[in-house]
């Protein structure tokens, strides 16, 4: 029996369970999905008592996509997650506890057929999930806008400039104007990026969207009356979602098929 889980905090709002536990059915899997809350601080003695539990794997969502690094456990790290610093599952935990991140093959599978090379792109956000989409788009968006809330934002782009040596970064402080730019990419908390909603959105023709609850976002609304082309948190979610499913249960499947069938789950 799989049992695995999505960790984060908040996490009440997650759909993970609801896609995680329709795909076991459909594989005619016996397995468990859910979710817990968990903090930074309780990620560590988290991971290890559910390892003496016989869990299997688990989905990481804010703020632990960042927070798994330092937690000090003997986790492999694949080379996905150690070159954007971002993790968002735990696969094999019984055996060898490894890492990767499927935010990053997610993105390129609903990027990669939309975008040209050289596309210019404003990217709202620096964490994990800002992080696994320049991992995505470093080979043919040279050109990216980076948008930072808060403090630290000095580090925040030292870190960024180290990890992506070969992109042309331009970084502003969350709130500035945005720059001209093909492509939108919000990856900030529910609510940060309304401030963007009565702007021209930088003149975007493509609206990536990583929330999905509330929905319409404020920013998903501003775009869908501008008749952009809106890719939704919703389908995000999915899409990293197959890899997981995959990784967990050791099972292979028709992606294109799993994907039509999750995404009217939800």
């Amino acid at each position: 029996m799989i049992r695995a889980a999505v960790l984060g905090s908040p996490i009440s709002h997650s759909l993970s369970p609801a896609i995680h536990n329709a795909a076991y059915s459909l594989l005619n899997i016996e397995g468990q999905y859910t979710s817990f809350e968990v903090t930074e601080n309780e990620l560590s003695d988290f991971l290890m008592q559910k390892k003496k539990e016989g869990w299997d794997g688990f989905s990481l969502t804010m703020p632990l996509k960042d927070s798994i690094f330092s937690a000090g456990l003997p986790i492999e790290f694949d080379p996905i997650s150690r070159s954007i610093k971002s993790a968002n599952t735990i696969y094999d935990l019984q055996s060898n506890p490894k890492t990767t991140s499927t935010d990053f093959t997610a993105f390129q599978r609903l990027l990669t057929p939309r975008i040209e090379r050289g596309t210019r792109v404003n990217l709202l956000g620096g964490g994990g999930t800002a992080r696994a989409a320049l991992g995505a788009l470093k080979e043919s968006s040279p050109r990216i806008s980076v948008y930072l809330r808060g403090g630290g934002i000095s580090r925040r782009a030292s870190e960024l400039r180290e990890l992506f040596p070969t992109l042309d970064f331009t970084f502003k402080t969350f709130g500035d104007p945005l720059t001209d730019a093909e492509l939108l990419i919000n990856t900030t908390p529910a609510g940060s990026a309304d401030i963007y909603a009565p702007s021209e959105l930088g003149g975007a023709s493509i609206l990536f969207e990583s929330l999905y609850k509330p929905w319409p976002t404020a920013l998903a609304a501003s775009a869908t009356e501008r008749n952009l082309h809106v890719i939704s948190g919703k389908e995000l979610l999915v899409e990293q979602a197959l890899d997981q499913i995959h990784l967990m249960t050791g099972k292979s499947f028709d992606f294109d098929l799993m994907r039509e069938k999750l995404l009217g789950v939800i």
